[in-house]
């Protein structure tokens, strides 16, 4: 009897499963509301959801929502089909209907918990690696455990790789396009890593003796050799354009002739948009767009309507709204500083290069302290109390203030050191200044104080 029980459980188990994948293959082409809920730990109080799906990430469409004291929220909004979101530091795949509870830490995807529909593929998405740190390498932490040993490490990253295919095919109720964008990914992880392998066993190394370009050289053919072993097991198709180690990897992926056309023109379109909130759309911009030739109509028609919106930071266009606070709390906004130039360094504490400009953004107040110029300096850091330590292990002169990064959207902050200068009434003089460490920011400063 108790054998039939255990049967009739497994009976039911496997059409509850059944059902939820036949509704999210009905619905994934269709849109439909998805339902987020759930407590997210060191989120700030305004969080978004960004996208990977080409339209909405060259849109610049994210979900806004708001998270409480307690770090609980919720919000709701539409979806035509499956994508892949990211949440701080979490990776979501979500579809059209889906009712999910969400528990992450920003700081750590290795920490997300998840459940409700499509639970599972969230749930395994929880150990997905970064390319940018260099994939399984993890930023070196594997040459705490491992020598810096070419062969070693090799079988090792083989040995990774077999455990990211096992935990995908050991994963339940997952779709065969989820699958199947997975198992690519892994691949280009596994490639990422080696590619990575000369810069983060640079450091590693013990062998001081052999010279760092015969290190290089000595590594560069055998990293080459296991790249493109791992890109040779690859069927990308169009599904795959969400996955962001590919463009990690695009110049050898477009020399094997991997990459469909739609893959190449949203690399080119991703590439071209860094270069708008970095540097604007100046003279570089229109050249490397006209260089690259995209052909996909719809991303040609978007980027249009991107760079419509960057016609709001041009010079002599009024500052957007910007509120921001000092160390006691106290709020200030851009009125507070009208009447003189006013230049602002956007950073965060965590970001190298933005360290790197404190001290000749200091400099640069010493010379012109006394002349009709502001100076000051706002922090994005999620995190008030490692901002506050570091100003206090820091000198400064500088006034410091903090805002969310969200209170950012208007002015296209897509990187961080990010100089703005303002004139006297708060309009642009050119909101992609030069940093202090460039002698062009100063040249622009004297132009404007005449």
């Amino acid at each position: 009897m108790k054998k039939q029980i255990n049967v009739m459980q497994k009976i039911r188990l496997f059409f509850i499963g059944l059902l939820n994948m036949l509704l999210l293959v009905s619905c994934s082409n269709q849109p439909a509301k998805v339902h987020l809920s759930g407590n997210l730990k060191h989120f700030t109080s305004k969080t978004k959801l960004e996208p990977y799906e080409p339209i909405a990430k060259i849109k610049g469409e994210s979900v806004l929502f708001e998270v409480d004291s307690l770090g609980n929220f919720e919000v709701e909004f539409d979806l035509n089909k499956p994508s892949y979101f990211r949440l701080g530091r979490n990776f979501l795949y979500l579809y059209p209907g889906q009712n999910l509870v969400v528990d992450c830490d920003y700081y750590s995807g290795k920490l997300g918990k998840f459940s409700g529909d499509g639970w599972e593929m969230n749930q395994y998405l929880t150990h997905k690696y970064f390319p940018k740190s260099g994939a399984y390498l993890e930023t070196g932490a594997i040459f705490k455990d491992y020598p810096v040993d070419f062969d070693i490490i090799k079988n090792r990253l083989y040995e990774i790789e077999k455990e990211c295919l096992d935990r995908l095919n050991s994963t339940q109720n997952i779709t065969q396009q989820f699958k199947e964008i997975e198992e690519n990914r892994i691949y280009l992880a596994t490639a990422c890593s080696f590619k990575m392998y000369n810069s983060y066993s640079f450091s590693a190394r013990k062998d001081k003796e052999i010279s760092n370009d015969e290190f290089w050289r000595e590594n560069q053919p055998l990293m080459d050799k296991e790249i493109d072993r791992c890109l040779n097991k690859l069927k990308l198709t169009d599904e795959c354009i969400q996955i962001e180690e590919l463009y990690s990897l695009y110049k050898p992926l477009k020399e094997k002739n991997l990459l469909t056309s739609d893959m190449i023109d949203f690399a080119n379109i991703k590439g071209l948009l860094y270069h708008l909130t970095a540097l604007g759309p100046n003279h570089d911009f229109f050249d490397k767009r006209e260089k690259h030739d995209i052909k996909n109509e719809t991303y040609n028609e978007l980027l249009n309507g991107v760079l419509s919106e960057y016609e709001d930071l041009f010079p002599g266009k009024p500052a957007p709204y910007l509120s921001f606070a000092d160390q006691n709390n106290k709020e200030f906004n851009l009125e507070n500083f009208k009447g003189k130039l006013l230049l602002i360094d956007i950073w965060a504490t965590w970001c190298g290069p933005c360290c790197g400009e404190i001290p000749a953004y200091e400099k640069l107040w010493e010379e012109y302290k006394n002349k009709d110029i502001n100076f000051i300096s706002i922090s994005v850091d999620e995190n008030k109390g490692k901002w506050l330590n570091f100003l206090q292990k820091h000198d400064h002169n500088i006034p410091q203030y903090r805002t969310e990064r969200a209170n950012f959207e208007k002015y296209h902050v897509g990187g961080i050191p990010r100089f703005l200068l303002l004139d006297k009434n708060n309009c642009f003089i050119d909101a992609w200044a030069a940093r202090p460490s460039n002698p062009d920011l100063v040249k622009l400063i004297d132009e404007n104080l005449k």
